[in-house]
């Protein structure tokens, strides 16, 4: 593995390369903007597909084609994508995750931001944005742009496959978190703390269906599928196809 990867990532990419390697010095954190804090779900970035809810292997039985992991940390499901057989490119901000990545056998991750086509030459038949990344940015015009950036990576009958949080759906300890929902969005913000060290701020958008369709209509997409939308927390998966 790349040995310098662990010492150019932020707290995410130190912590993920120590677990990897067997040597987490404690255990991670997540601490929110309002200085709540909560055990950052280490393990889940490298559980299999065995562990996996329903809804989310309902979710990716419609990746087909060549895929696009946008997002794809340590590689969770893009070993499982790729061993199923389907041709697929990784890619996260994080050079230690991708270096953990490409170590547990994903045979091509990048790093590099998700949303610039320039990386890529050749077009995706599915752009996967799974652990509610597509939220990443905070707001409407952030997610509108994502969905811009995607259609440009994606040919004429592409898809596009996400997993966000609808707010009006939240547990009711974490509504008074989340605050004024009547609009079907909200933003909660975050920082990974490991090691003695705090990472930037993560802010991710969490939208309801209803929400979802004002936000996607106008972009190159449309909303074919949801999965999961009353499930008890309000986690749910959706599949946009061209418009």
């Amino acid at each position: 593995m790349d040995s310098s990867a662990r010492e150019r990532s932020g707290s995410f990419g130190r912590m993920v390369v120590d677990y990897h390697e067997g040597d987490l010095v404690e255990q991670p954190r997540h601490r929110r903007d309002d200085g709540e804090e909560s055990e950052a779900p280490l393990e889940w970035y490298f559980t299999g597909p065995e562990a996996w809810p329903e809804v989310e292997h309902d979710a990716l039985a419609d990746v087909r084609g060549r895929v696009l992991d946008a997002g794809c940390g340590v590689g969770r499901t893009a070993l499982w994508l790729q061993d199923r057989g389907n041709d697929v490119v990784g890619i996260d901000r994080s050079p230690g995750a991708v270096a953990v990545a490409r170590d547990r056998g994903v045979e091509r991750a990048v790093v590099g931001d998700m949303g610039d086509p320039a990386l890529f030459e050749d077009a995706f038949d599915t752009v996967l944005v799974a652990g509610q990344q597509i939220g990443v940015g905070g707001d409407r015009e952030g997610v509108r742009d994502l969905l811009d950036a995607f259609a440009e990576l994606t040919g004429p009958d592409g898809r596009l496959i996400a997993d966000v949080s609808d707010p009006t759906a939240a547990p009711a300890e974490f509504r008074e978190y989340l605050g004024d929902v009547s609009d079907g969005t909200a933003t909660r913000t975050f920082r990974t703390v490991y090691d003695g060290a705090v990472g930037e701020p993560i802010t991710l958008f969490m939208v309801s269906p209803a929400a979802l369709d004002a936000i996607v209509a106008g972009t190159p997409w449309s909303v074919e599928t949801l999965y999961g939308v009353d499930d008890e927390g309000g986690h749910y998966y959706f599949v946009l196809e061209k418009a």
